[in-house]
């Protein structure tokens, strides 16, 4: 029994290890993409993940800083694009709760546009009260009207507030 769990244990790691080599590329490059954007000083060289799929930290400068020393902002942004990267790299949906809450107005306009794209290829739900931060004014919901659909049908905007009693 011990050897048979000992066995699948290390199986499950090596796979975790593969996938996270395999999600880390996709996120790492976007997190390039973003801070380029935004200070092009920045020295981000890409992420690190455990095998367990846990984010150990990101590389700056050549040294892993852990994500607490991140700003809550950075850390949102890394956690949808890594949520972001599974879905499309496993092609799933993927349900995002107000994920860019402390994020700078820069970054949620490069996040907004980011999503836009990648509706292309997966289906992405976002709940929010902040619905600006992910739509442009065009998409929201003509008043008195539930939903709007834009975009040939990839964004759909749905004001709850017209659905729910």
């Amino acid at each position: 029994w011990k050897l048979l769990a000992d066995t699948l244990r290390e199986a499950e790691r090596d796979v975790g290890h593969h996938l996270g080599e395999s999600l880390s590329g996709p996120v790492s490059q976007e997190m390039r993409r973003l801070l380029d954007r935004v200070d092009a000083t920045t020295q981000y060289e890409g992420l690190s993940l455990d095998a367990d799929l846990g984010g150990v930290g990101v590389r700056l400068g050549g040294e892993v800083r852990s994500f607490t020393q991140l700003s809550v902002g950075t850390q949102e942004q890394i956690a949808a694009l890594f949520r972001l990267s599974i879905a499309t790299h496993l092609g799933t949906p993927i349900v995002l709760d107000d994920h860019l809450t402390h994020t700078d107005p820069v970054r949620v306009r490069w996040f907004r546009d980011l999503l836009r794209a990648e509706a292309h290829r997966t289906q992405i739900v976002v709940l929010t009260c902040h619905p600006l931060d992910y739509l442009d004014e065009a998409d929201l919901p003509e008043e008195g009207r539930p939903f709007r659909d834009r975009a040939a049908g990839l964004v759909r905007a749905v004001d709850l507030t017209q659905i729910i009693e």
